[in-house]
C-alpha cells in the first residue's frame, strides 16, 4: 500500500464506499494496512470509522498482525487507540505470543505493561 493506494481509498470513501468491506479472506482495508505496516493508511481509516477490532478468516486482528510483523510503532498506536489486546486467533495465538515468537523484548514488555495476559 502506497500513497497512490491511499488516494484511491480516499476517493472511494469520499464517494460512499464502505470502509469496512472485506475481501474473500475477510481482510478489511484496515487489516491490509496493518499487514503492510502503513501507519498513515491505518490512521486515515480510523478517522473514517474503520473497525479496529475486526479479524481476518484466521482470527487475526490488527494488533496480532503488527506483532507478527515485529512493528512496535504500530503495536503501540493500536493499543493506545483501544484495540483489544488479549484476543486470540483461531489457533489460540495472542499478540503477546506473537511478540514472544519475534523475540521482541520491548514489544513483550509494552504488551505486558498494557494488560496482556500471560
Amino acid at each position: 500500500m502506497n500513497n497512490s493506494d491511499l488516494t484511491i481509498v480516499e476517493y472511494l470513501i469520499k464517494h460512499g464506499a464502505d470502509v469496512n468491506v472485506s475481501d474473500k479472506y475477510e481482510n478489511s482495508i484496515f487489516l491490509l494496512a496493518c499487514k503492510n505496516n502503513n501507519l498513515e493508511f491505518i490512521k486515515y481509516l480510523i478517522e473514517h470509522d474503520a473497525n479496529i477490532n475486526g479479524t481476518d478468516r484466521l482470527g487475526n486482528n490488527g494488533l496480532l498482525i503488527s506483532c507478527q510483523n515485529n512493528n512496535l510503532e504500530i503495536t503501540k498506536f493500536l493499543v493506545d487507540i483501544g484495540v483489544k489486546i488479549n484476543v486470540p486467533n483461531k489457533k489460540g495465538y495472542t499478540p503477546l505470543i506473537k511478540a514472544c515468537e519475534m523475540n521482541n523484548i520491548d514489544m513483550v514488555q509494552f504488551l505486558l505493561n498494557h494488560g496482556a495476559e500471560v
